[in-house]
């Protein structure tokens, strides 16, 4: 708690559930998502409704962030990995959160239907394949931010998984280094999973994965942006293939 904490992240890999997880570890949220050159404040609505909300637009540099956050404030964002950036967060203890590109595509797709951000013909495609590659004609947003960030696995002060933030080992020792006043890691992750979240989604097991959208995945650099941070790009794509149900396998 000696140092304001930002948390950077791939889009879709945990923003706003390691928001809710340090809440409950005692840090202070500022319910700010910042940019270089302005932050969203979502300080005046909840966060169950921000997916559809307009937050207010706030002129501020990224420079102000850590003497605004102070010790114990945290905010969140998908910032770049620049000069500028770097200098802007070296007072603080930069978090960067990482997920396999492929999930995180899928989950950008989901939350861009979902919440009605999208309202164009490919969001009411039945078969979710087509679905996928109708977002894939429109979005880029994961893959762009994704090679603009990557290099943030040599600058932040931690990376950590999607994946490993719902695990009571890996959070314990979180609190340890934040110096966060809570001892419970298990109870900390069950009460941020109860939280409603700016991005959060109904749960959806079917498979949007295709030859198709691995084609435009290899032709964006995907595989080796999934290497650079830190997937081994052959696992992780048995992986997803083998999350396909045999009936949309094309």
């Amino acid at each position: 708690m000696d140092r304001p904490v930002f948390i950077t992240t791939i889009p879709k890999a945990g923003t706003y559930f390691m928001a809710a997880l340090l809440r409950e570890l005692g840090l202070r949220d500022l319910r700010r998502h910042v940019y270089p050159d302005l932050y969203h404040d979502y300080g005046q609505t909840f966060y169950k409704d921000g997916s559809r909300a307009l937050p207010k637009e706030v002129k501020r540099p990224i420079e102000a962030f850590a003497s605004d956050a102070g010790p114990g404030g945290f905010a969140v964002g998908h910032v770049h990995c620049g000069e500028r950036e770097r200098a802007a967060l070296s007072g603080c203890r930069v978090v960067y959160l990482v997920r396999e590109l492929r999930e995180a595509i899928v989950s950008a797709m989901r939350f861009e239907a979902y919440t009605g951000r999208d309202t164009r013909d490919w969001t009411r495609l039945e078969d979710p394949r087509e679905r996928l590659l109708g977002y894939l004609e429109h979005h880029d947003a994961v893959i762009h931010r994704a090679r603009h960030m990557a290099d943030w696995r040599w600058h932040a002060d931690l990376t950590l998984d999607f994946r490993e933030l719902r695990r009571p080992a890996v959070v314990g020792r979180l609190i340890g280094w934040l110096g966060a006043p809570a001892r419970d890691a298990k109870a900390a992750i069950q009460a941020a999973s109860g939280q409603d979240t700016l991005t959060r989604v109904p749960p959806d097991g079917l498979g949007y994965w295709s030859d198709d959208a691995e084609a435009w995945f290899v032709r964006e650099g995907g595989p080796g942006l999934n290497e650079s941070l830190g997937y081994d790009d052959e696992l992780a794509r048995g992986a997803i293939r083998r999350a396909q149900p045999a009936e949309h396998s094309r």
